[in-house]
């Protein structure tokens, strides 16, 4: 199994070739959870402060800011994946930090092409992957939660290309 991993300062993405004809790309998120307890913090703040403007205490909102807050963490996506099966298609999958899998399979006889796109984000450009799908009313994104650089995504586009339709990897 040939093992490579792409890094960059937000997400990494790795590079798994099973065989000559499966390969599979992974991103994962920082094991960090600093993000997701400032969701929590400000939902804490925010049902205090309606709390005590309430006057009756405010604990009811506070248990329900908690609850929302630890769903807000548990519901993150924290990985995504793209298996690339030459002879069937692709599979997309997701997992949250709860553990729970999402995952959909793409015929290859439906893929019509794989485009790597840019796009703005704020002040930012940022590059993606987007899947045509013949039938489908929008673009299919592999990693719709998490945009690896450039390196990363032109290696899974060469990638891809090479598997369903044969082009050579430059």
């Amino acid at each position: 199994v040939l093992f490579c991993i792409l890094w960059n300062s937000k997400w990494w993405m790795e590079v798994r070739q099973h065989s000559d004809q499966i390969w599979e790309y992974v991103v994962r998120s920082p094991t960090s959870t600093c993000g997701s307890l400032w969701i929590l913090l400000l939902c804490l703040v925010v049902a205090i402060i309606f709390g005590t403007e309430s006057g009756r205490g405010g604990w009811w909102v506070l248990a329900v800011a908690v609850l929302f807050g630890v769903a807000l963490h548990l519901t993150a996506v924290v990985e995504e994946s793209m298996l690339v099966i030459s002879a069937l298609g692709v599979q997309l999958a997701q997992r949250q930090r709860c553990g729970r899998i999402t995952r959909r399979f793409i015929d290859r006889k439906w893929i019509r092409n794989i485009i790597l796109n840019e796009g703005i984000q704020g002040n930012q450009v940022v590059f993606y992957l987007v899947l045509i799908v013949a039938g489908e009313d929008r673009l299919v994104l592999p990693f719709e939660h998490h945009l690896p650089r450039l390196p990363a995504l032109l290696s899974a586009y060469k990638g891809v290309r090479h598997l369903l339709w044969g082009e050579a990897i430059a």
